[in-house]
């Protein structure tokens, strides 16, 4: 597929399903999650990321490296400092051990 002047076509996999338009905000890093947006003006609060403060509004965030193959599909996409991976990386037993859904569990069988 040939694009139209002016404009540039990525190839790439998706994370959620429909077709987006916008400013490409392009990172090789990925982002702690989405617990570190600023909802009120719509960007990262992580200090040393590279598109800190940088509106997302409007655009498409594109993740030139995600790392890992595993979990759901924003997963290699958000990285864990706990864990020094993204969550791509980690296993299901890694994640589980950190998660609140785990954390949940782990009280509730013990107060079994």
């Amino acid at each position: 597929m040939k694009a139209p002047a002016g404009k540039i076509v990525l190839k790439c996999r998706k994370v959620i399903g429909g077709i987006a338009e916008g400013e490409a905000l392009v990172s090789k890093m990925p982002l702690m999650g989405w617990g570190n947006v600023d909802s009120q003006h719509g960007y990262t609060t992580e200090r040393n990321h590279p598109l800190y403060e940088v509106p997302y509004k409007g655009k498409v965030l594109v993740f030139t490296e995600p790392r890992g193959s595993g979990g759901f599909g924003y997963d290699p996409l958000f990285y864990c400092p706990a864990l020094g991976l993204t969550f791509g990386e980690a296993g299901a037993d890694r994640k589980f051990s950190l998660s609140h859904r785990g954390q949940a569990l782990r009280a509730m069988l013990a107060a079994l």
